[in-house]
Formats: C-alpha cells, structure tokens, sequence
C-alpha cells in the first residue's frame, strides 16, 4: 500500500480508530493496573475516566468495522454508548448515582466525581452514538442531521482544548467541563473527524471537497485564521490580566481592537487573492468562450461545405452530418451503426480499401478520391480525408472522415480531356485542310497563266476579264486558307519569356515601316512596361492593331496612333487608340468574328480574320480584348494582359 493511500477518507477513517483504540486501551490498562501516569498527561489534571475510556474503546471499534456488513455488531456498540452516556447524564440531572460509575472499575484515584465522566464527555457521546445510528440509515436528511451533530461534539471538544491550552485551572472551568481531561477532548476531535468521512458529501467535509471552487478556497483560507488568531490572542491577553500588567476591560478591548484590524487586513488580503483568482477565470472562460464561438464556425463551415462522419475503431459510422445523409440518402437511423461498405460502389478493388485501412489504422491520414454509391445506386465523387483520433494511451480509437463531393469537378475534367483532343483535331484538321487546298489553287492558277501564255493576243476581252477574276478569286481564296492556317497554328509550340513592350514596338514599326511612310502616320507610346508573355504571339498582336489602324484611316488625314498601358489590380490594361474612320455601333458586336470584314472588300484589301487573329492571342494570355469607336472619329482597342503569366 501507498502512502498517499493513507489519506483516502475510507483509509483515514480506519487510522483514526486504530488511533482512537490504541490510546483507549492503554488508559484502560492504566485503571485496571492503577497505573496513575497512564490517566492524567499532567499533574493534578483530570484523569479520562474507565467509562471514558471504555466509550472511546467501543467508538473505535465501530471505525475500524465501518465498511463491513457487520449490522448487529454496530448496533450493539451504538447502543452500548449510548446507554452509559446516557446513564451518566441522568445521574447529573437526579443528583444521584444509579451505579454506573463503578459498573467496571472501582475509582479510587480520582478527587472529583470518582468514576463519573463530566457532564460535557457523557454529552459528547450521546450525540457521537446519535450520529452513527443515523450514519447506519440511507436517509440523505439524517446524515445531514449526522454531519451538524458531530460538527456540535468537536466544538465541544475544542471548547475544551481551548482552556486548556490557555491553561484556565479546573476550580475556573464551569462543572460542564470541569473533569473533561485533554486527552478525552483530543480524541472526541479524532472520534467526530473519523464519523464525518463516513458522511462526508455534508457538512464543513461535503464543502471541502469542492477544491476548485471559491467557497472553498475562502473556507480553506480563513478557516485557520479563525482558531489560530483568537487562540493567540487569548494566550496573549491572559498572560497580561494575569501579570496585572492590564485590566480585564482593557484586555477586552485590545483584544477586540486587534482582532478587528487583523481580522480585516487578513479579509482583504484573502479577498484580493480571490480577485485575482476570479480575474484570471474570467480570462480564461473570456478566451474559452472565443475558442468555442471559432470552433462553432469552422464545424458550420464543415457542415455546410463538406460530407461529416465519425467511425470507431472498428470502422462503425456513430456520427453522420445533414450533408452526408443529403448526398448519401440514408437518414441517421439508417447509417449510424453501420460501416462504409453501405457506400461502396463496386469500383475499387478490395486492395485499395486494405491499403487505405492499413493507413488510418496505424494512426495516419489517409488522402484521395473514392467513388460511392448513394441509396438508390447513384454514383457520385468524393474527395475524402480520413483522420485518425488517439487517446491517452496513443491508440487511435475513432476516425473523422471530411469529404467534399467532386462529382461535378470529375464531369468537367472529362469533358476537359474530350475538349483538348476536340481541339487538337480541329487543329490538325486545319492544317490538313489549308495544306490540302493550296495545292488545287496553285493548280488552278498555274493553268490560268498557261491558257494566257498559249493564247496571247487571241484572247477576247471578256475572256481576260473572267481570266482576271479566277485569278483574283484563287488569290484571295489562298490568302484566306493562309489565314486559317495561321489562326489554327496560334499557341502551338509557345514559350514564356520576359517581354519589353517598348521594344516590341520599335521592332513592329520597323516591319510596318512602308506603310508607316507611305500614310504618313504618327505612332507613339507612354512608358510601357515589361510583361511575361508569348513574344512571337504579342508581336503579331500589336501589329495586326497598329496595321489596322493605319489601313482603316481617313482619306488625305494622317493617321494618329497612340499606345498606352497602366496597372490595373492583377493585369496590364493596353489601349490603341487612333483617328481612323471607326466602327458604327451595330458593328461593334461583330468585330472579332472569324472572317467577319466590316468595311467594303473594294476600298480595304483583307481576309478578315485579323482582327480574330488578336482575340485568341488575348484570350491563350488568359485576357480580354474589346474596342471603343465612333463612326468617323476613330476607335480605341483595349486588351488585358495577366501581370504575372504562368
């Protein structure tokens, strides 16, 4: 056994009547040896009498047998108690003896009452031998009643102990007390002490129990002041009566006087502790309270974005969140008690459970997808994460599941897939198709100007003129198909590389540079910045919006163009501005179609897939690209371009 064993109630309690037993035995032994210093602990003091003796004897023993099923036995030493107690304080109250004083031993050591317990020893028992036998009942009420009266018996005692430690002499004690030796009141404390474990949910023992609460704490804190300080007080104030140093009045008041200031120092320092105490709990309830207000929004955010369950180590569901039962379909009552095999779907194989099971069982999260199947065999995606819970022995014991439906997210992927080999097709299918018609035009033409070398000069004028536009017809048919050509190629085979605008600029006014002098246009540009971006495409880019502006300009009017950029959040927003003839409104909406000319073919040469040409570009950095304009005053083209290309 441990020591600290030794300080559990049930264990105390038997320590106390080992205790009381011994001390009872040894002054019986005393009295039936008539051995005087066993019976009085100081000179001329009251001896503990063998009644005494024999009463503390019994109560002992009822301590030692307290937990055994021992009934009869116990009330027997109740009753036993009770009945000398009892005698003996019919005795006081006749004024007569009825024998129960020399019942066991002759007393004839004793000066006062040979025999006889005092009046306040034979009370004392009476209520110990009243408190077991209500102690021995299952009524809550009378061990509360139990708990008040041994509270009664150890105050007696201590009123005892008390005078003597302020050492008052017998012939001043009141006759209630008078023959009550020191050693019965040290053991009518142990006695009542040992009884009160026994009802220890009530009384002074049932508020101490709650050590965490501030009731008690003030209990514990005050509880020695209040019979440490009026003791020395007391000691402090006879000594000085009895020294005549002071009066008994003015000993009163000093005693009162000192009491109160110290009584009220003492209260105000326990009274701040407490503050601080109670502040601190505050604190603590304050951050508590926060915690669970942010754990109650992260468990809504849970709830409300993602499929909850809880399993236990066993893998059986015993917690199921709204969102689970939704995209599952079985209520609580349906999947709570049950594993994960209600939701398999038949599309992994047995190997990849195992392999998932191995994982969380060891104590490790388990990541990834799983296809389920709901009540009525739909089947959906689920991107799951399984955590595993360990207790205080580091074993897992449950597991928290969070899942998030991708069932859509896996639709879209596919068609992703589908729409990437979609457009790698088209892709190859016009190369294919633009390679594959040239060479019909090529042939057309080739023959054209055979016929016109075989026949020169017999060839009638209309028949040069259908000459004339066949020829015309192929060429333009081949710049489109070019067109096509490029359009489809844009993007392919692209690279990422720091470009500087202002440069790429200067290089594509180099290319235009014909057209530049010829129209006498004016280009020019605010600091433009350095961007991530496909070069090759970029260049085609400002290129085809600086050809344009200048083609589509006004008759005998200079073109003016001027080319901006400024930071806009997380892009840079380009402008093109000119004084070129614009775009009517109702044509604005069309102005990026694919072979869409907004102008007559017969004032300005083109394919019309110029200015598609600059959408894609746009739209493969991940921008947009519009256009404002008013009909003979000129247009502005905006594009976008990600300020941070990856």
């Amino acid at each position: 056994m441990t020591n600290a064993s030794y300080l559990m109630p049930n264990n105390l309690v038997k320590r106390i009547g080992q205790i009381t037993f011994l001390v009872s035995s040894i002054v019986m032994y005393g009295w039936i040896n008539k051995h005087l210093p066993l019976l009085e602990l100081r000179p001329s003091a009251p001896t503990m009498k063998f009644n005494t003796a024999l009463c503390f004897f019994l109560g002992a023993l009822y301590l030692v047998i307290a937990k055994r099923q021992w009934f009869i036995l116990k009330i027997l030493i109740i009753s036993s108690i009770f009945l000398i107690s009892g005698l003996t304080l019919i005795q006081y109250i006749i004024d007569s003896p009825i024998g129960v004083d020399h019942l066991f031993i002759q007393d004839n050591i004793s000066k006062k009452s040979p025999g006889r317990m005092s009046p306040a020893t034979a009370l004392s028992f009476m209520l110990i031998s009243i408190s077991a036998a209500f102690i021995e009942t299952d009524k809550k009420t009378l061990h509360k009643v139990s708990s008040i009266i041994l509270t009664a018996t150890a105050f007696l005692a201590l009123t005892s102990i008390i005078g003597y430690i302020l050492m008052i002499p017998s012939e001043e004690k009141s006759n209630f007390f008078s023959t009550m030796a020191i050693h019965t009141s040290i053991l009518f404390i142990l006695l009542s002490t040992g009884l009160a474990f026994m009802v220890a949910d009530y009384g002074l023992l049932g508020k101490m129990k709650f050590k965490d609460y501030y009731g008690t704490k003030l209990l514990k804190s005050i509880l020695p002041y209040q019979f440490i300080l009026p003791i020395l007080l007391s000691i402090g104030t006879l000594y000085l009566i009895k020294s005549q140093e002071i009066s008994i009045g003015l000993g009163l008041s000093i005693y009162t006087v000192v009491f109160c200031a110290i009584s009220l120092a003492y209260t105000s320092w326990v009274a701040q502790k407490l503050n601080n105490h109670y502040q601190f709990k505050v604190n603590i309830e304050t951050a508590l309270k926060a915690s669970v207000n942010e754990l109650e929004q992260f468990k809504y955010a849970l709830d409300q974005s993602s499929l909850i369950d809880v399993s236990d180590k066993n893998g059986v569901i015993t917690y199921a969140n709204d969102k689970f039962c939704q995209t599952s379909g079985f209520n609580r009552e349906e999947i709570i008690g049950r594993t994960h095999e209600s939701l398999r779907s038949g599309y992994h194989t047995e190997e990849f459970y195992e392999k998932m099971w191995d994982t969380i069982s060891a104590g490790k999260i388990w990541v990834g997808g799983i296809k389920n199947k709901t009540k009525d065999g739909k089947f959906y995606w689920v991107h799951t994460s399984i955590i595993p819970f360990r207790n205080e022995q580091n074993e897992v014991f449950k597991y928290l599941a969070i899942r998030q439906d991708i069932t859509n997210f896996k639709i879209l992927a596919k068609q992703h897939d589908n729409l990437v080999k979609r457009n790698k097709e088209v892709e190859q299918f016009s190369y294919i198709a633009s390679h594959d018609l040239q060479e019909p035009l090529n042939s057309i033409e080739s023959i054209i100007e055979i016929i016109e070398d075989e026949n020169k000069g017999t060839l009638s004028k209309d028949t040069r003129e259908y000459f004339h536009y066949m020829k015309s017809a192929t060429s333009r048919m081949s710049q489109l198909i070019n067109g096509l050509l490029v359009y489809s190629r844009l993007g392919r085979n692209r690279t990422i590389s720091y470009v500087n605008c202002e440069d790429l600029i200067d290089e594509v006014k180099v290319d235009l540079l014909y057209a530049i002098n010829e129209s006498k246009a004016s280009i020019t540009f605010d600091e433009l910045p350095e961007v991530h971006a496909y070069k090759l495409e970029l260049r085609q880019l400002f290129q085809n919006l600086i050809g344009n502006a200048i083609k589509f300009r006004k008759e005998d009017v200079p073109p003016v163009i001027k080319i901006s950029a400024q930071r806009k959040d997380e892009n840079w927003l380009f402008s093109i501005s000119d004084n070129g003839i614009g775009i009517s409104d109702d044509q604005q909406q069309e102005t990026f179609a694919l072979f869409r000319q907004l102008h007559n073919r017969d004032e300005y040469e083109g394919t019309g897939i110029g200015l598609a040409h600059c959408e894609k570009i746009v739209q493969l950095h991940g921008g947009e690209i519009w256009v404002t304009s008013e009909l003979g005053k000129g247009s502005t083209f905006f594009f976008t371009i990600p300020a941070f290309l990856h």
